[in-house]
């Protein structure tokens, strides 16, 4: 056998052990991969999906409620999910943190949680409904001049107002109130809040309070120039502490009725 023999036999077998190395790897079973993780992966896994998927057994569906914004960057990215947790109005309850919609409705959602020793904080807000705080609840905005409340809220014992604002307008022939005190001998205060009550037709009455109870107000404005009458702090029964800020009704230099 001449040399160029040798030389076209070996290429020979070595051709023929590729193509046989090339049918072995095509008889293999394949497993698709994609994103940033590996093939092989197991269907039984406890994945969070964006959708249900008929390949998967044990995934859960993620699923996004309240103040958030999403941004879906595309297969092998990311899935961004950002809390606006400034936005919420939140329960701080000893170690757990609960955050409700920034709503009438989260509002009373929040209250019906709150316990004793608990504080509500407000974002910037606009609250239209009646509340009754409850006994040493704290209710805390972020701003005096940005949370305000609209209804007629009523302290229960223990319970606090602070950094927020008080402002109701309206056309009533009955009074209309901005604080008043629970029943029974409560004891609450406020601090760094601004009360302002107007009424086109009745009475008006910043803080009323009728019962056996206890009110301090610190650094606190109550107004209530607009009205058949109007006290920025009308007593007929407990006591009312005012230790500093303004204090007007419609009578001058008589803001006060006790």
């Amino acid at each position: 056998m001449s040399e160029l023999d040798t030389i076209l036999k070996s290429i020979t077998n070595k051709l023929k052990d590729l193509f046989s190395r090339v049918s072995q790897l095509e008889a293999e079973p394949k497993v698709a991969s994609g994103g940033g993780g590996g093939g092989g992966a197991p269907v039984d896994a406890e994945y969070l999906t964006l959708a249900l998927d008929g390949t998967l057994t044990d995934e859960r569906v993620l699923n996004v409620t309240g103040g958030v914004t999403l941004t879906d960057n595309g297969a092998g990215s990311t899935y961004d999910v950002v809390v606006e947790s400034a936005i919420l109005i939140t329960l701080f309850s000893g170690a757990t943190i609960t955050q409700y919609a920034n709503s009438d409705a989260g509002m009373a959602a929040a209250i019906a949680a709150a316990g004793a020793g608990d504080t509500i904080w407000l974002p910037p807000c606009v609250l239209a409904n009646d509340y009754t705080i409850p006994a040493s609840v704290a209710v805390v905005g972020a701003s005096i001049v940005d949370c305000v409340l609209s209804g007629e809220i009523t302290l229960s014992d223990g319970s606090s107002l602070e950094t927020l604002s008080i402002v109701r307008s309206e056309d009533d022939a009955g009074a209309i109130y901005g604080i008043v005190e629970g029943a029974g001998a409560i004891e609450a205060e406020m601090k760094d809040v601004r009360i302002d009550v107007a009424n086109a037709t009745g009475p008006a009455y910043g803080v009323f309070m009728e019962n056996a109870g206890i009110l301090r107000a610190f650094n606190t404005e109550i107004l209530a120039e607009t009205g058949s009458v109007g006290y920025s702090v009308y007593v007929t029964g407990g006591d009312f502490y005012h230790y500093s800020g303004r204090a007007i009704g419609t009578v001058a230099l008589t803001p006060y009725f006790a």
